[in-house]
């Protein structure tokens, strides 16, 4: 809903990728390939290099070197870390 506060995480593997809202999944897609190490930026709420931008604010954003299963994107949603 327009105005709304909503969790959202992606997990990408070989096997696929995912994204869950609100700790539910609701997007799966077939594996892609996984990006190899590099120096190139990170665009968060940009679409490619397209000028197409998010119209909202992020709030935490969390970058794991691991894909996380459905149970710990649930487990980690509210959770601080540190």
């Amino acid at each position: 809903a327009v105005g709304a506060w909503a969790h959202t995480a992606v997990a990408v593997s070989e096997a696929a990728t995912v994204i869950y809202v609100d700790g539910a999944e609701r997007a799966r897609a077939a594996g892609m390939a996984l990006p190899t190490r590099n120096t190139a930026s990170v665009l968060l709420g940009r679409r490619g290099f397209h000028n197409k931008y998010l119209h909202a604010d992020l709030d935490e954003v969390r970058v794991w070197n691991v894909t996380r299963s459905a149970a710990q994107v649930l487990g980690a949603m509210n959770a601080r870390l540190g």
